[in-house]
């Protein structure tokens, strides 16, 4: 949920907010995240190299804690200069690159292969749907009803709750998932061989 919000706010509804509640020109918020959009991708391999290093929690729990720290200073540095959209956008990108470079690998990993597709395609998507789709929406009205820092804290809110999730995850670095059919169980006994 709270990464799908800020991966919305930031990686598509960001230039559309500037150009319509911040009156940014259009030309320029559009080519800023563009430029914006261009670092992200320069980060996702990197992400997923640190993750490989470090784990998958770290990773993650950066992502998470970046964005909530990081959500007013950067809402703040939002105005209608597309150079102050570039840099608040790439900020948020970069961290958003942490959970976007792993969270496929990562969300597939909680199942057991038999109900991998289903298990990740059913709660991704309702989730996605819900909270990544309707985030655009939400950030415009609480903006145009001068209440912008309400979606900031929903963003907040719901990436605190993610933090929470994700300290529940087995960390699953170097560990062999491809016989994971038997479920929980057998993450477990994985989890207890590969410490050993």
């Amino acid at each position: 949920m709270g990464a799908t919000v800020l991966y919305y706010a930031w990686a598509i509804s960001a230039p559309a907010y500037a150009i319509s509640v911040l009156h940014a020109p259009a030309a320029g918020a559009l080519w800023a995240g563009v430029a914006a959009q261009v670092i992200f991708l320069i980060v996702l391999p990197l992400w997923g190299m640190v993750s490989d290093r470090i784990g998958r929690k770290p990773v993650l729990l950066t992502a998470l804690v970046g964005l909530v720290l990081l959500s007013y200073p950067l809402n703040a540095i939002l105005g209608p200069s597309p150079w102050s959209l570039f840099v608040a956008m790439s900020i948020a990108l970069v961290f958003l690159g942490a959970f976007s470079s792993i969270g496929p690998a990562v969300y597939a990993e909680i199942f057991p292969t038999r109900i991998r597709a289903i298990g990740l395609a059913v709660p991704y998507s309702i989730a996605v749907a819900l909270f990544g789709g309707t985030a655009p929406y939400l950030q415009t009205y609480f903006a145009s009803r001068g209440m912008t820092s309400t979606f900031v804290w929903y963003g907040v809110v719901l990436g605190l709750l993610s933090g929470l999730v994700v300290l529940t995850l087995p960390e699953t670095k170097g560990i062999d998932l491809r016989d994971k059919s038997v479920g929980a169980h057998g993450l477990r006994k994985s989890l207890r061989t590969a410490a050993a």
